[in-house]
């Protein structure tokens, strides 16, 4: 049976598409993003395959999917496109169909048999004057000898040429070229320019990237009837339009008449010139032949199978991620011990192959088996799927399975308990196992497992399903003993309230999470890990927290160590380390002089709490709402322009605990207070001398400058930001934005204004970036606090404050 590719987002590309849908036939078909699959729609026979690819992509793509014919139904200006298909169809030494969109059919266009498209009777706001000439024509079968004798019509080889034609003319221009190539056009007046572009986000930036206005974008897809061109070039007052080519299934024809109704000139870029391939209704008629070919295959395996499918022709493939608990056979489950004896393939880490092999020496099975020892999980499944289609070969090359009632029988009365032969045991199925350590649900690789698995399931089916294999899948996940519950256990302590952390390849804040939580179940990778986190424990403070530390947990050198942090600074631990701290001073904090996080609550910590001096501060309220505005996740990384007091660096830094906070004021009796404050508040490792840091990764970082100044002269040091407030600006708030922007155009900015004249100046920023494609919202906030006066309750109005948030 011929394996299909079809590459091509276009109508004809499509029409093939839903060709062999329709027609139950296997295929595959490439497009360059979502919107084309979107376009699509689910398809049930025909895969779709999103994302642009290169000609090592398209031939890799070929060979892995064992494709024999290739229908190039590209759009006729891909020249590049179609190029890199050809070579890589010349590569693989398979068929390569270029499906030729008729482009010069004009004539056939305006002959008044063939113009269907707009009935007799228009009226309204098109130009009937105009139009009726065209109907004449029609009337009398008038064909022209070419499109310039019928309309206003220039002819240009690029879209560059038709830019510098444009330049020394006046009106406005309904592009019809795409977006691809919208960035050409910026040599015109932007307010001239309405490009006629799909509804995809691809399409709608790179024209705001072209600096075209959002009203100015017509987001719609095509093809488009006469009436529907002419509404739009009279609504736009086009004196213009560029267009390709295209033929008339891109609807060229439709162009022609809208401009000539209209009289607009017609600006058309030459299309490339095409030698050989077939037709549309060609390449349809030959998918027809395929599946009636096809169908005729089925049909005889199934005569030839009295309509029932031969056992033979099924392979059984089961994959199971099974935890082994702590590692020691005694605590593993009965269930993964089974899998570990009958799986024909085992994968996982090294410590799991190796105990797995040490099993399967135990029962001594006999049975060889394949191996493949990674941590990775994209890597198992890329050799699991290399297995698997050997396997397929194999079966198709000898076609020798028993009955799958036999192995049934085989494995019911098999009995794990008994140190059996494995030699007399059939197994038909070809079983694979991914052995996890601990439980699988817990901080294993079969987290993302499941996802790669069925994808490639899903693959693999699709891939044989017409083919000599009736291939039948099935994916199990086998639970094992956890490290927090075996661990729990052995110390006599609950673990439903603990508070889980990981330092496998990651980093937390250690600090953080005992200050904040009684019971901590931490999983590190042991050697120096450990006692560092000890040595940072102690350094802030918490040196007397209780620590258990289980090392090569279920082994026979199992060992479990329970002392104060302080005393396990300079021990050497094993790799395989998990640690239980109990911080008994969690609930005991009324004796403390720290303001702890824990009984913080985000948003608007009060005014009287912070030292404040003589500096200016945003007040509470006016934080409460512009920090909530800035939506700080706990990785975020903050910088806060004017810090003034630090207030609002403060609880930026309680917000982005796993992240950072630059807190930029260019007074340094400010810089003194943020740094006292910041000791106040418990954060005092984030600030070294002189309001500069001494740590490698500070939760505050305070630079005595101005804002503009640091991000213009230290553009790279801040690369990374990802929120910013901007609470004072010394005069450039104009140029912070544009800054900030540069740095991370996603970047989420607030500012506060207290001046009508700053409040005018946001507004001025926020119409720039509005045309841009950004979010834009200002708040203003007037807060009133009563205060006693004279046995009276007075009311005390602030500042109103302008708030302002951008974003993308």
């Amino acid at each position: 049976m011929e394996k299909i590719l079809i590459f091509g987002g276009t109508s004809e590309g499509r029409e093939l598409a839903l060709m062999c849908e329709n027609s139950e036939l296997p295929a595959y078909i490439c497009v360059a993003g979502n919107y084309g699959s979107g376009v699509l729609g689910n398809l049930k026979h025909v895969k779709i395959i999103e994302g642009k690819k290169d000609s090592a992509d398209m031939l890799s793509l070929i060979k892995e999917l064992g494709i024999s014919v290739v229908y190039d139904a590209t759009h006729p200006y891909a020249a590049v496109v179609s190029k890199n298909i050809k070579s890589a169809c010349k590569k693989s030494k398979i068929k390569y169909l270029r499906v030729r969109r008729k482009t010069d059919d004009f004539n056939d266009c305006i002959d008044g048999n063939s113009i269907n498209n707009t009935s007799d009777d228009i009226s309204g706001s098109v130009s009937v004057s105009d139009f009726s000439s065209i109907y004449l024509n029609r009337k009398s079968k008038k064909i022209y000898n070419n499109i310039f004798d019928f309309a206003d019509v220039i002819e240009v080889p690029d879209i560059e040429s038709a830019v510098e034609y444009l330049k020394d003319t006046q009106g406005s221009i309904l592009i019809s070229t795409g977006s691809k190539e919208i960035s050409k056009y910026t040599l015109l007046d932007p307010k001239r320019l309405y490009p006629r572009v799909l509804p995809s986000y691809e399409s709608i930036e790179a024209c705001t990237k072209a600096g075209i206005e959002n009203s100015h974008i017509i987001a719609m897809q095509g093809p488009f009837n006469t009436e529907l061109n002419i509404a739009m070039l009279n609504f736009y007052k086009c004196s213009y339009m560029v267009s390709k080519q295209s033929g008339n299934r891109g609807g060229f024809k439709d162009k022609v008449y809208a401009c000539k109704s209209t009289g607009t000139k017609l600006i058309i870029i030459k299309a490339p010139s095409e030698k050989g391939g077939v037709s549309i209704e060609e390449a349809l008629k030959d998918i027809e032949m395929m599946n009636k070919a096809y169908k005729k295959n089925i049909c005889k395996k199934e005569k030839n199978s009295d309509n029932k499918r031969d056992l033979t022709d099924s392979i059984y493939i089961s994959v199971k991620a099974a935890g082994m608990g702590m590692g020691a056979y005694e605590n593993m489950s009965i269930e993964t011990i089974r899998c570990i004896l009958e799986a024909d393939v085992i994968c996982g880490a090294v410590r799991m192959v190796d105990n797995a092999c040490k099993i399967r020496g135990k029962y001594n099975t006999g049975r060889d088996f394949d191996k493949f020892v990674s941590y990775k999980t994209d890597e198992i499944v890329t050799f699991i799927k290399e297995k698997i289609k050997y396997k397929i070969k194999e079966k198709i090359k000898n076609k020798e399975c028993k009955s799958a009632e036999e192995r049934t029988q085989n494995i019911q009365n098999y009995n794990i308990e008994k140190d059996v032969s494995y030699n007399d045991i059939n197994i038909h199925r070809y079983n694979i196992v991914i052995l996890v350590s601990g439980d699988s649900g817990f901080y294993s690789l079969a987290q993302n497992l499941s996802e790669y698995v069925y994808r490639m399931f899903d693959e693999m089916v699709f891939e044989y399903k017409a083919g000599e294999i009736d291939l039948k899948t099935e994916f199990n996940i086998l639970p094992g003993i956890s490290s927090i519950s075996y661990m729990s256990a052995k110390c006599m302590l609950s673990w439903h309230d603990m508070k889980i952390i990981s330092f496998h390849g990651k980093d937390e804040d250690i600090v953080y999470e005992v200050k904040n939580n009684y019971k901590i179940f931490a999983l590190t990778s042991g050697d120096k890990t450990v006692s560092r986190l000890m040595r940072t424990l102690t350094d802030h403070g918490l040196g007397k927290v209780l620590v258990y530390v289980g090392e090569r947990l279920s082994y026979d050198d199992e060992k479990i160590t329970c002392k104060y942090a302080c005393e396990l600074t300079e021990y050497n631990f094993a790799k395989l380390t998990s640690l239980i701290i109990l911080n008994q001073g969690f609930n005991n904090r009324e004796n403390e002089n720290i303001e702890s996080k824990s009984v913080i609550s985000l948003f608007g910590i009060d005014d009287d709490r912070f030292i404040r001096d003589k500096v200016p501060m945003t007040k509470a309220e006016i934080r409460a709402v512009s920090l909530s505005k800035l939506c700080i996740k706990p990785d975020s990384i903050c910088i806060d322009i004017g810090a003034g007091t630090g207030s609002v660096s403060i609880e930026m830094a309680l917000a982005a605990y796993k992240g950072k906070v630059y807190a930029i004021e260019k007074n340094k009796e400010a810089c003194r207070l943020i740094k006292e404050n910041i000791k106040k508040f418990d954060l005092e490792d984030s600030t070294g001398d002189e309001y500069s840091n001494s740590c490698n990764n500070p939760a505050i970082e305070i630079i005595n400058s101005e804002g503009y100044f640091m991000l213009k002269n230290f553009k790279e040091r801040f690369s990374t930001l990802t929120h910013a407030f901007i609470g004072g600006s010394s005069g450039k708030l104009s140029l912070i934005v544009d800054k900030l922007l540069e740095i991370n155009k996603n970047m989420r900015i607030v500012i506060n204004a207290i001046s009508l004249e700053t409040a005018s100046e946001i507004i001025t920023i926020f119409k720039k970036y509005e045309k841009a494609g950004y979010s834009t919202q200002i708040v203003q906030v007037a807060v009133t606090k009563t205060k006693k006066v004279a046995g009276y309750t007075m009311a005390s109005a602030l500042n109103p404050v302008f708030i302002g948030l951008l974003h993308n």
